[in-house]
């Protein structure tokens, strides 16, 4: 029975958790209140081929929503704002847009608390706001290796169509956390129209947060590659996984350079291992470091508990450094 019993440290490390989670609580609960009222809108951005939904957040839709580009279909449906009053559609827009926009890339499981808590935050701010919810076959699953190749490819096509709606010589942030984080570090070289990206959990390279996560998914995909593929050991598997994916960040064009750069790092993070973060800290130099003693999920919540206004601060910095280039 001995194994059913709990340890001091093991009590006052529930205890300390059970506290941050009552503490979160009360914090988010005053947060909801104290925030601007910003309408939000669901609406469907892309092709038949490749569908994004998105939630957009902009302080007044007459003036924010984001206007048709590149030839994408934008479907507006059940806009409301925060109080849940009816508002008009996207393509009734009629003024100028906001000129910063921040585009949000959730982790595994899709859009949730966090994300549209950090989306109220810079809508505040003056942001219009893109959370991606899902796109066109975001959650395939398989154990073939080629996945990796479809799964980050197709995200990059969604986040092109998201920056897309975004009207020219605007500011463009973008926010990926865990797996969106991941999305977000390949976009910092894949796309061409981005300011500033701040990641929190994510590391590189890419095939080695595959093989060595935590995550039960991953642990199953890389014992399951193994005896499918004849592989024996895990620099196997990555060697792999190399020969059929070409988004892995390093291997792209070197764009993050030109942009402002941050990050959240979880320093006992085994689902996006802790070592693959420090890799991409040691690769971009970023401006902004952010460290957690934790693990992935505690990290993850820390980073909006804590530090949400420094993540804040950092994209406005960065707008505010772009916007005195501009002038000069």
């Amino acid at each position: 029975m001995k194994q059913y019993l709990m340890t001091k440290n093991s009590r006052s490390s529930l205890l300390n958790q059970l506290s941050l989670a009552a503490i979160a609580t009360i914090f988010l609960t005053s947060t909801m209140a104290e925030a601007k009222s910003c309408e939000i809108e669901k609406m469907k951005l892309g092709t038949p081929e490749l569908e994004v939904q998105v939630t957009f957040f902009s302080q007044e839709k007459s003036q924010n929503a984001p206007a048709k580009d590149d030839g994408a279909q934008v479907s507006p449906e059940n806009s409301s704002t925060d109080k849940g009053s009816n508002t008009n559609s996207a393509s009734n827009a009629t003024t100028s847009p906001s000129r910063k926009a921040l585009v949000i890339v959730p982790p595994t499981g899709r859009t949730n608390y966090i994300d549209r808590r950090y989306a109220k935050l810079f809508c505040k701010a003056g942001y219009d706001v893109y959370i991606m919810d899902q796109w066109t076959n975001d959650e395939e699953t398989t154990t073939e290796l080629e996945i990796h190749e479809r799964f980050y490819g197709q995200a990059q096509k969604a986040i092109s169509i998201v920056i897309n709606q975004i009207p020219k010589n605007s500011y463009v942030g973008l926010i990926g956390t865990s797996v969106g984080g991941l999305h977000a570090v390949i976009a910092a070289n894949y796309q061409e129209r981005l300011d500033a990206v701040f990641v929190i959990t994510a590391g590189i390279s890419v095939a080695e947060v595959v093989v060595n996560s935590d995550q039960k998914a991953m642990v199953y995909l890389n014992s399951e590659r193994k005896k499918n593929y004849n592989l024996k050991t895990d620099e196997e598997v990555l060697a792999a996984i190399g020969t059929a994916f070409t988004y892995e960040p390093t291997q792209l064009t070197e764009r993050y350079k030109t942009r402002s750069l941050g990050m959240v790092i979880g320093l006992q993070d085994k689902t996006v291992p802790t070592a693959t973060q420090k890799k991409l800290e040691e690769y971009w130099k970023p401006k902004k470091v952010i460290n957690y003693k934790n693990d992935h999920f505690w990290t993850i919540v820390k980073a909006w508990l804590f530090t949400s206004d420094e993540i804040l601060e950092f994209f406005e910095e960065s707008y505010n450094s772009q916007q005195a280039k501009t002038t000069k």
